[in-house]
C-alpha cells in the first residue's frame, strides 16, 4: 500500500521524469519507467533496478539532469616548489579550453588545501549535465591540464619523493 500511495504522489508531483539521470541511495542511472509500485532505473552499466516507490518517496533524490548544465571539479596536486600563480593560470586556461567546457560560466581555480607534501588546486568548470558529456568533459579537462603542465614545465608532485630532515637526538 505504501508503494502504491508513494507511486501516485511521485506521478502527481513529478520530482523527476522519464529520461532524467538520478541518484537514489546507492542507485544511479536513467529513469526508464515510473510505475505505481516501483520506479525502474537503468544504471550506467546497463542493469535495470526497480526501486520501491516508498523508498523513492522517503529517500533523498538527486536529479543530475534537472538543470541543463552542471559544474565539474577536478583536483590537481601541485608541489610546493612550483610557481603557484603560474600553475593557477595554467590550470584555469587549460580547463576553459578543454573540449566540452562551456564558455559561461567561466572555469575557475582555487587553492583548496595545503597538505604536508603538496598543494591541492581545485579546477571548476561547467558542462552539459548528461552523464556521458559530464564524464567525457571531465576526462578532457584532466588531459588538457596534463598537457598544459608539460608545456609550461610544471611538474606534478612525486608521491615517492620525501624529504627527511635529520634532527639531533637529545
Amino acid at each position: 500500500l505504501a508503494n502504491f500511495v508513494s507511486g501516485i504522489l511521485i506521478l502527481a508531483m513529478r520530482p523527476f521524469e522519464i529520461g532524467d539521470q538520478i541518484v537514489i541511495g546507492e542507485t544511479e542511472g536513467s529513469v526508464e519507467r515510473i510505475n505505481l509500485r516501483a520506479t525502474e532505473i537503468r544504471t550506467y552499466d546497463g542493469r535495470a533496478v526497480l526501486v520501491p516507490n516508498a523508498e523513492v518517496f522517503t529517500s533523498r533524490v538527486t536529479n543530475n539532469t534537472e538543470s541543463p548544465i552542471r559544474r565539474g571539479t577536478i583536483e590537481v596536486p601541485l608541489g610546493y616548489d612550483s610557481d603557484l600563480k603560474t600553475a593557477v593560470e595554467t590550470v584555469c586556461e587549460a580547463a576553459q579550453k578543454a573540449s566540452g567546457v562551456l564558455d559561461e560560466p567561466p572555469a575557475s581555480v582555487r587553492v583548496r588545501e595545503l597538505k604536508q607534501d603538496d598543494i591541492i588546486l581545485e579546477a571548476r568548470f561547467w558542462t552539459d549535465s548528461r552523464r556521458t558529456d559530464f564524464v567525457s568533459t571531465s576526462s578532457n579537462v584532466r588531459a588538457a591540464i596534463v598537457k598544459a603542465f608539460k608545456a609550461a614545465a610544471i611538474g606534478l608532485p612525486d608521491p615517492d619523493v620525501r624529504i627527511l630532515v635529520s634532527r639531533p637526538s637529545k
